[in-house]
């Protein structure tokens, strides 16, 4: 049986699935403020670029609606898309798709022929990172890949946990990863100039984790 917490945050995330499965409500195209869109959309270039380098079937955590916004589109066919609303996973191209709570940072995945996992602006909704980085080093394959894009501020009220890639690099070297890079993509002074001076808000900074799990 379905716990009262989990089910409580699957109606949540029904409810508010429309964000991210109708596209011109999906927070790629229409964000809150000129400035956190702006943001997102410099960041794609450098995450896309990353996500180009993955072979084998990619496991896009947190993955409910619409991939094919931030994903290369040779990327979709490879998809294993996991997230917590069945409503929002109608909507994905993935052949493979996985519905659970993810807060935890368990993944109900048994076999390990994943070759790449992929976590965009997603890490914040976890409340367990260390945990997933180990169930997402279990169900790699050697070699394979993680990409992971997000803020480093709390910003919204369903947020539980703040992306530090920095402490979540030594998570990953206890685990024998040595190939570890954390980018800042922009900083919380990012501001495009096209944006006039009262669209400015502080988010924070974009960070990008990569790693590949040794042979």
């Amino acid at each position: 049986m379905v716990g009262q917490e989990i089910l409580k945050r699957q109606q949540h995330w029904e409810r508010i699935a429309d964000h991210w499965t109708i596209p011109k409500d999906h927070f790629l195209i229409r964000e809150e403020d000129d400035i956190t869109l702006a943001q997102i959309r410099y960041a794609l270039d450098p995450y896309r670029e990353e996500m180009r380098l993955s072979v084998g079937r990619v496991l896009d955590i947190g993955s409910g609606g619409l991939p094919t916004l931030y994903l290369p589109k040779d990327v979709l066919p490879r998809l294993v898309a996991l997230d917590i609303s069945r409503k929002a996973l109608r909507v994905n191209p993935a052949s493979y798709k996985i519905v659970t709570d993810i807060r935890k940072g368990d993944l109900p995945i048994q076999d390990r022929k994943i070759g790449a996992a992929s976590m965009f602006f997603v890490n914040r909704y976890v409340e367990d990172q260390d945990n997933l980085l180990k169930e997402v080093n279990r169900v790699l394959e050697p070699g394979g890949r993680l990409i992971c894009m997000d803020y480093n501020t709390i910003g919204y009220m369903q947020e539980c946990a703040q992306f530090s890639p920095y402490k979540l690099s030594v998570v990953l070297e206890r685990l024998g990863w040595t190939q570890l890079q954390v980018v800042q993509v922009t900083s919380p002074s990012f501001k495009p100039r096209e944006l006039a001076e009262d669209s400015y808000t502080i988010k924070g900074s974009i960070l990008l984790l990569t790693g590949k799990k040794p042979q």
